[in-house]
């Protein structure tokens, strides 16, 4: 039986609206640190997610620093998360998303799911995630990650629009 997939922008969100609100966020303030955690906090509330993070990539260094992170119900965990560096080597994974470009989703319930993911997603309990590039000026910059807990969660053709 195929997994249901459904778009999580609702009737109400439009697509055009969200990026219009997040790229007046990137334009009208100039502490980054305040920018990432708005923008963050506008593509969370946008896909309906339970968080969002931002994570800068150091090409040189191999790694992801969390640049900002939004969750619904913000924990001091998910606080302490920022800075927090990630080697690319403890994540796979991830490779794919900053040398390849490629959106990755994860799911809990793939029996195919990365061990070291899985590990990740059940130790946060999550249970459906989508990581996408940040690329500027033909660089990539990033990941922005969405997360969700609701194990039924896919990720549509919208939502992947809207991430990238």
């Amino acid at each position: 039986m195929p997994e249901p997939e459904f778009d999580t922008l609702g009737a109400g969100e439009d697509l055009y609206e969200t990026v219009f609100k997040v790229s007046t966020t990137l334009t009208a303030d100039l502490d980054l640190e305040t920018v990432l955690a708005t923008v963050a906090r506008q593509v969370g509330e946008a896909m309906r997610a339970t968080s969002c993070d931002i994570a800068d990539f150091d090409p040189a260094a191999g790694t992801l620093t969390y640049a900002a992170v939004w969750a619904r119900e913000m924990t001091p965990e998910d606080e302490a998360y920022v800075g927090t560096v990630i080697p690319l080597a403890d994540r796979p994974v991830r490779l794919s998303v900053v040398c390849e470009r490629k959106v990755v989703e994860y799911y809990l319930d793939d029996p195919g799911l990365d061990p070291i993911e899985r590990k990740v997603m059940e130790k946060w309990g999550e249970s459906t995630a989508v990581e996408v590039p940040l690329v500027f000026a033909d660089e990539v910059i990033g990941i922005l990650g969405v997360v969700d807990v609701d194990p039924q969660r896919r990720y549509g053709d919208a939502d992947k629009a809207l991430l990238q």
